[in-house]
């Protein structure tokens, strides 16, 4: 077979690869995939609705018209009134939700209650400040440092006495000499004053 043949055939089963492993992703996740990618490439004009019921949830391309919802089940064109007062919508993955409740055939609502006043960069700073705070009570660390502070100017100071001794000590072994010569130089001297 030529070189060009073998790459088409190569790519081609690369592709049919892909698209089983992309029709078999769309099955499990019980048509999220087709519709997430429609939504996606709407640009806006479309949203993801997530219909809910008690068995198993299951999702669909809904729009906004005039202040009703509208989405296709099966052939059948749905349409829900959308409340001015609440805000049912949602984003996530980068596209525009809304849930709806099968059973009751209403959306369900988004009412996020929320603190006012929260600063996250102040409220993160406290607890940066909080974890970097000195430990007070604990004491062993301070003794520790000071007998060792201690220990080591005590060494020191035996170090230097021991060498300013030291050299004390050369010159005592050296005194008996120095007496010795002293005594031999007098003993002329003693003896000449002395007539013995």
């Amino acid at each position: 077979m030529p070189f060009p043949t073998i790459i088409f055939l190569q790519a081609m089963y690369y592709a049919i690869v892909m698209l089983l492993t992309l029709f078999i992703i769309g099955v499990l996740l019980k048509g999220f995939l087709w519709n997430y990618f429609r939504v996606r490439t709407s640009f806006g004009r479309l949203v993801l609705v997530k219909v809910r019921t008690p068995l198993r949830d299951y999702f669909l391309r809904g729009w906004v018209d005039e202040g009703f919802l509208i989405y296709k089940k099966g052939k059948e064109e749905l349409r829900l009134s959308l409340s001015q007062t609440k805000k049912p919508f949602y984003k996530c993955m980068s596209v525009i939700w809304i849930d709806i409740d099968e059973e009751r055939g209403a959306i369900c609502e988004t009412d996020y209650k929320a603190v006012e006043g929260f600063d996250p960069v102040k409220f993160s700073d406290f607890i940066k400040r909080a974890l970097m705070r000195p430990v007070a009570g604990d004491n062993k660390e301070k003794v520790i440092i000071i007998i060792l502070i201690v220990t080591l100017i005590i060494s020191c100071l035996s170090l230097y006495l021991a060498y300013t001794n030291g050299l004390q000590i050369s010159q005592l072994s050296e005194l008996p000499k120095l007496v010795a010569e002293q005594i031999g130089g007098l003993k002329g001297t003693i003896v000449g004053s002395t007539n013995i």
